[in-house]
């Protein structure tokens, strides 16, 4: 045991939960320990980037009577800015405004209403849901009754479609450390999760990436990770994706053209072998956002493929 520092901007959220909640995420952080998830995921094809090790080394979640804290790169609507103790001039993040990214999205997305579903949703984490309402937009797929999401992080896109279409499921491909974030608001819009380690049916599943994918999907998806993984690891993913859309079925993936952290890692460099007619499309609010270009691609499975 020894001191740590912490890395990269973070943000302390707390949730008032139940006693289940609490149990579930305990079982789930247990049966990691316990399978030695860590180890095997860096031995495997689609394991985490050293930069991504590197962040999520940040990520605690504690545990107090029947409330939660996180603490994460994510900032919710409540949630507080951790202090460090100094940052140098380049890591100062200034403070977020609610009313300044409602107004940089209206004036790119100047017909986009909230539908009545998403105010509970929209008001607990606002960048990420502008950032989800121009995926969807852009999309041209305003349905899914099946949806396969790789690195969903908060899980604020996987709740923005599930509450306009409760009937869909989704499977969520993730890591160790961002799978309690989704989990969390996930349990607090009312959707059905289950976590890695349970076999129970529910609107939304997780799964770690060394373990198999079951079925096939309408639609596939992927926002601002791709840009963290090595090239190698995002090729992968896009096989399996390939492998597991439905003939016809459609993937999406949002991320910056080129990426800031990661070497070789671009749009051009990612083989959609298995999709067919790419289309490229920039996603104008997500690119401010991130003041470098971001990218919404969009690739079909040939609708006589196998699935």
């Amino acid at each position: 045991m020894k001191p740590a520092s912490i890395t990269k901007p973070m943000f302390r959220t707390p949730f008032a939960g139940n006693t289940d909640d609490a149990i579930r995420l305990l079982d789930y952080l247990q049966s990691l320990a316990a399978e030695g998830t860590r180890d095997r995921l860096a031995r495997h094809d689609l394991g985490p980037s050293e930069l991504w090790n590197a962040w999520s080394d940040d990520t605690f979640i504690g545990f107090s009577g029947d409330r939660l804290l996180l603490m994460s790169g994510h900032r919710f609507g409540w949630s507080e800015l951790v202090p460090r103790p100094f940052r140098w001039p380049w890591q100062r993040k200034t403070d977020f405004s609610a009313s300044r990214e409602i107004a940089a999205f209206s004036r790119h997305y100047p017909d986009f209403r909230a539908p009545a579903e998403h105010a509970e949703l929209r008001d607990h984490h606002l960048g990420a849901y502008l950032r989800s309402a121009e995926a969807y937009i852009l999309s041209g797929m305003p349905k899914a009754g099946t949806m396969l999401e790789i690195g969903a992080g908060n899980c604020v896109h996987v709740a923005f479609r599930h509450l306009l279409n409760p009937a869909m499921r989704t499977t969520v491909i993730d890591l160790p450390a961002s799978i309690p974030v989704g989990y969390l608001l996930l349990r607090l819009v009312g959707i059905d999760v289950a976590l890695p380690n349970e076999v129970a049916a529910a609107a939304v599943r997780f799964q770690l990436p060394h373990q198999p994918v079951e079925g096939v999907f309408d639609f596939a998806f992927n926002m601002s990770s791709f840009q963290e993984m090595t090239p190698h690891t995002v090729n992968g993913y896009l096989a399996l994706i390939a492998k597991h859309l439905h003939p016809g079925g459609m993937l999406q993936h949002v991320n910056m053209r080129e990426a800031r952290h990661i070497p070789g890692n671009s749009v051009a460099a990612y083989d959609m072998a298995g999709l067919v007619s790419p289309q490229e499309t920039n996603a104008a609010y997500h690119s401010g956002v991130a003041g470098f270009p971001v990218v919404s691609v969009l690739a079909r499975k040939p609708a006589d493929a196998a699935a």
